[in-house]
């Protein structure tokens, strides 16, 4: 296996955040440097081994995004086609993809996945949000181990599609937790400010 590597920093961005080429077809692995946002390419991205998207950039092509092995992303993964990996796709954020989205091993993500026509997983499929495709879905399919019930697991907040072979559990949104606690608070702030405009009326 290869050991080269291709690093995208802000220097290869032009003003819209498109890398300086407009695919990527590379005999080894793919690395975008941390906080440059969502990285932006006109056509493909193919990669004979991993792709790694530090914390803080994301990853959108325009066509497909191909990888040999895994895919990992600190912020989201986004392809006009379809996102296919050897081994695992796992994102900080959301997950998208115009047609397909193929692993090998897991799916994860952080927010939601989506996919225009089917998803398949070697393992399971894991995210907090919506899980939207317009076909099949597929997990637990690996042919190298027998999967688990675990690793069949289907887990989302909210689905809307056919798992034709996979478990699924609805799971609460850790993201409309967060939203939910937030608004709680600012409830609880403004009962707080009330009572104080209360009292003071009282003294005038």
């Amino acid at each position: 296996m290869t050991d080269k590597v291709l690093v995208v920093n802000s220097r290869d961005l032009d003003s819209d955040n498109f890398y300086k080429k407009d695919s990527v077809d590379f005999d080894g692995s793919l690395i975008l440097e941390e906080n440059l946002g969502w990285v932006r390419f006109k056509k493909g991205i193919k990669v004979t081994c991993k792709i790694e998207v530090e914390a803080g950039s994301g990853i959108e092509a325009g066509w497909g995004i191909e990888a040999g092995d895994g895919i990992k992303a600190g912020s989201g993964i986004e392809a006009g086609s379809s996102i296919k990996a050897g081994s695992s796709i796992k994102a900080g954020s959301s997950i998208k993809a115009g047609s397909s989205i193929k692993a090998g091993c897991g799916i994860e993500a952080g927010d939601g996945i989506e996919a225009g026509w089917g998803i398949k997983a070697g393992l399971s499929v894991i995210c907090k949000g919506l899980l939207k495709f317009s076909f099949n879905l597929f997990a637990g399919t690996a042919i190298y181990k027998k999967a688990s019930v675990e690793e069949q697991a289907v887990e989302c907040s909210k689905l809307d599609g056919n798992i034709a072979f996979g478990k699924l559990k609805i799971v609460k949104s850790s993201i409309n937790s967060e939203k939910e606690t937030e608004k709680e608070k600012r409830i609880e702030e403004l009962e707080e400010e009330l009572k104080q405009l209360k009292k003071e009326a009282k003294k005038e």
